[in-house]
């Protein structure tokens, strides 16, 4: 139990960090004006959290990897929420392979246009 504990902390740190980290650097993913007011949230969730999991780590044997799935089930679902600026170099790659895809869709229908032909 103390290694589920460890692991549980370490990953909300670790989660605190990224969040930190991820809003400094980027503007677009927390506005500039609501920044510190996100970046309070994250850290009072982080602590609450931090703080049950003595308490938690107390229950039954398989308790706390129920309540640790279903933290990782809300984090997942929550991520699903986010969206990408269009001016993000994520969103302008996967514009660059939408063209890259249409384009080899476009040679291969030429490609069996000129194969017909060949057959006739």
């Amino acid at each position: 139990m103390p290694a589920l504990i460890f692991l549980t902390k370490f990953g909300i740190a670790m989660a605190l960090l990224a969040s930190q980290l991820s809003s400094l650097t980027d503007a677009r993913l927390f506005p500039v004006d609501r920044r510190a007011n996100a970046l309070g949230f994250v850290n009072i969730l982080a602590q609450a959290w931090t703080s049950l999991v003595p308490i938690i780590s107390e229950f039954e044997e398989s308790t706390p990897i129920v309540y640790l799935n279903i933290l990782l089930a809300i984090a997942f679902l929550t991520s699903l929420t986010f969206s990408i600026p269009e001016s993000s170099p994520l969103q302008r790659r996967r514009e660059a392979q939408q063209l890259l895809e249409l384009k080899a869709a476009k040679q291969s229908s030429k490609h069996k246009a000129k194969r017909k032909k060949l057959k006739r």
